[in-house]
């Protein structure tokens, strides 16, 4: 009957609309599933410096830097087709970033023993280094054991002295992950040594006292580095003007002036009589002058400074035409005269009168004593600063805002199998109307 047949064919037509959206629907999952969600356009800028830090079984960060600035972030997850995490540098927000050389972020909540795979993006594409475009990071163990050891903390200033913020500090021992942090808004930096571990192997390396540490803090316009032990960097000595380099070796509290340089001892006549340290109106940062000189082997060098109750020191020349008198009692910031007298080789009394400023160093950080406990391993030598150029130009304290680039979204775009499944089921209306 036609009836039987008109329900015949509506049926059919029905079995075709359900077969091609099934179609539809398979074509479209069958694409978000396999499709790999970071960005795949690669990016023309050159990694200059890439190193994994801050390791530990929950966490681990990555510091960066490229040849030209940029807005950069990473993605990351625990398989290399499926990175579909964003962590953003440290100084960025989602909604606010700036255009950076050096980039930081640390990321954070993570399994221990588990490595996770990262991709660098700087202005929604991928960096690339030797043709490699994906790392990966395994964290450490779940019972790997943290160092009690107290942490490594200090201060940093602008050369115009104001405080630094947001400038990186990294702590390197050896062969071990480096550790980073970022100082604050008064240039306080602190890192907390609670596991330090050998490259590669992510074995704990053992801290001693005496061990040898290199500290380096820097941005895009700033460098300094600083070459001390594991003890003297509990604080540091005195804070570190941005554009310096400083050497610190065991020899009680004193330091030299930021302001000196390097300077070789005098060989022709050997033995004058010469007050080094303090230069005369030198500025220093800390709480007591480094006093040395050279004189006449077996004299005596009386020193006296101007402070209240009035300091007073003696000391006798060594073999080499060295002496130093040390001091323990801190001063207050100020501007002093250091008075030295001895004799010279002729027996002539010898009387030299110096003017030198002491300025805050922010020695007090986080309630913690500002008094190293030194070494006796420690072979006793002087502090050395080295001043190198400041780059030109001022540092503005606003960083340059950018617009902001869309951020590497999970999934795939869907739109273009939207348009063509809306285009196959057009077709199959076509189809169908025909039937």
């Amino acid at each position: 009957m036609y009836s039987d047949l008109y329900i015949k064919h509506r049926f059919q037509n029905k079995n075709l609309i359900a077969v091609v959206s099934a179609v539809i629907l398979f074509v479209l999952v069958f694409f978000v599933v396999i499709q790999d969600s970071s960005p795949t356009r690669a990016s023309k800028l050159n990694i200059l410096e890439h190193q994994i830090v801050n390791i530990s079984p929950h966490e681990f960060g990555v510091l960066w830097q490229l040849d030209e600035a940029d807005s950069g972030w990473l993605i990351y997850g625990k398989t290399r087709s499926k990175m579909n995490e964003i962590i953003f540098d440290e100084r960025d927000k989602a909604s606010s970033k700036s255009k950076r050389k050096y980039h930081f972020a640390s990321i954070t909540n993570l399994e221990p023993n588990t490595t996770y795979f990262y991709k660098i993006i700087s202005n929604n594409e991928v960096v690339e280094s030797a043709s490699e475009d994906v790392y990966s990071v395994t964290t450490l163990p779940s019972d790997t054991v943290p160092s009690r050891r107290s942490p490594v903390y200090g201060k940093v200033v602008f050369p115009n002295n104001d405080p630094a913020a947001n400038i990186f500090s990294r702590l390197m021992i050896g062969n071990t992950y480096s550790h980073i942090t970022l100082t604050s808004k008064t240039g306080e930096w602190l890192i907390p040594p609670q596991y330090i571990v050998r490259e590669g192997t992510n074995t704990l390396y053992s801290i001693e006292d005496n061990i040898p540490v290199t500290l380096q803090f820097f941005d895009d316009d700033y460098s300094s580095t600083v070459r001390t032990t594991f003890d003297r960097s509990r604080p540091l000595p005195q804070q570190i003007m941005l554009g310096n380099n400083y050497i610190f070796v065991d020899e009680g509290t004193n330091v030299l002036s930021a302001q000196d340089t390097v300077q070789s001892r005098p060989t022709t006549p050997r033995f004058n009589v010469e007050l080094r340290y303090p230069k005369e109106n030198s500025v220093i940062p800390g709480q007591t002058p480094l006093i040395k000189g050279i004189g006449v082997p077996g004299s005596v060098v009386s020193v006296s400074i101007n402070t209240t109750p009035v300091f007073s020191g003696r000391s006798t020349v060594d073999a080499d035409g060295d002496w130093s008198v040390v001091v323990k009692k801190p001063f207050n910031p100020g501007t002093y005269t250091i008075s030295m007298q001895t004799t010279d080789r002729n027996g002539q009394i010898v009387t030299i009168t110096r003017s030198f400023t002491l300025i805050k160093s922010g020695e007090q950080v986080l309630g913690e004593s500002t008094t190293a406990t030194p070494s006796a391993s420690i072979v006793p030598s002087v502090t050395v600063v080295i001043q190198t150029p400041a780059p030109t130009g001022a540092i503005s304290s606003a960083p340059i805002q950018t617009a902001t680039p869309a951020p590497p979204v999970s999934g795939v775009d869907v739109s273009p199998f939207l348009l063509a499944g809306f285009g196959l089921i057009t077709i199959a209306a076509g189809v169908l109307l025909l039937l």
